[in-house]
C-alpha cells in the first residue's frame, strides 16, 4: 500500500531528473561559445610568435602562452566529459510494461482461491502493479540523478577552467605588447632616373 502513496512523488522526481538533465545539456553550448573565442585569441597571438623577442617579458609570455593552452584543453576536456557519453535510464517499453502487467494478473488468477482468498483480487494486483511502476521510477530515479550530478560537476570546473584561462589571457595580452617587436619597414629605391621638380 505504501507504493501506493510513493508512486506520485516519485513520477515527480523522475521527471525533475529529466529535465535537468536537459537544463544541463542547455548550458553546455554557453562554455563551447567562449571556447570558440578563446580559441580564436590564441590563434592570433600565434600568428605573431616570431616577433616576440626572447628577453624576460618574452619568456614569461611563452610561460602564459603554454599555460593558455593547457587551460584551454582542459576546459574543453572538462565539456566534453559533461555531455558525452550519458546513458540516462528509462521506463520500460509499453509493450514490456503490458507483459509484466499480464504477469502479475496471470499470478493472481491461479493462486488467488488457494494463497489470496481472504483479499480483494482487484487489490492485490494494483498493489502489485504500483509497485512494480515503483521500483522502476525509483531505480530510473536514482542513476539518473547520479548521472545529472557528474554532468554538472563537469560542468562547473569547465567554468572555473574557462576563468583562469580569461585571467592567463590579459597577462598574455600584456606581455604580448611588451615583448612584440615589429620589423621595421624597409623601402628600396631603385633604379630613379629621372626626378622632375615643376614650379608653378
Amino acid at each position: 500500500m505504501k507504493f501506493k502513496y510513493g508512486l506520485n512523488i516519485i513520477k515527480e522526481l523522475y521527471l525533475f531528473e529529466l529535465e535537468s538533465k536537459d537544463r544541463i545539456n542547455n548550458k553546455v553550448t554557453v562554455p563551447i561559445g567562449i571556447i570558440v573565442l578563446l580559441v580564436g585569441a590564441l590563434v592570433f597571438f600565434s600568428k605573431d610568435l616570431k616577433n616576440i623577442e626572447m628577453n624576460g617579458t618574452g619568456i614569461i609570455f611563452f610561460i602564459f602562452y603554454a599555460a593558455y593552452i593547457i587551460t584551454i584543453l582542459v576546459t574543453i576536456i572538462f565539456v566534453v566529459l559533461s555531455y558525452y557519453n550519458y546513458k540516462y535510464r528509462t521506463l520500460p517499453t509499453e509493450k514490456s510494461l503490458d507483459a509484466e502487467i499480464t504477469r502479475v494478473i496471470d499470478y493472481y488468477e491461479a493462486n488467488y482461491v488457494a494463497h489470496f482468498s481472504k483479499y480483494q483480487k482487484e487489490n492485490l494486483i494494483q498493489d502489485n502493479v504500483d509497485k512494480r511502476m515503483y521500483n522502476h521510477y525509483l531505480k530510473a530515479t536514482e542513476k539518473n540523478r547520479i548521472l545529472n550530478a557528474k554532468k554538472n560537476r563537469y560542468l562547473r570546473l569547465s567554468g572555473y577552467s574557462i576563468v583562469i584561462s580569461l585571467g592567463i589571457l590579459c597577462g598574455l595580452f600584456i606581455f604580448y605588447q611588451l615583448s612584440f617587436n615589429e620589423d621595421p619597414i624597409k623601402i628600396h629605391i631603385s633604379n630613379i632616373k629621372e626626378v622632375k621638380i615643376n614650379h608653378e
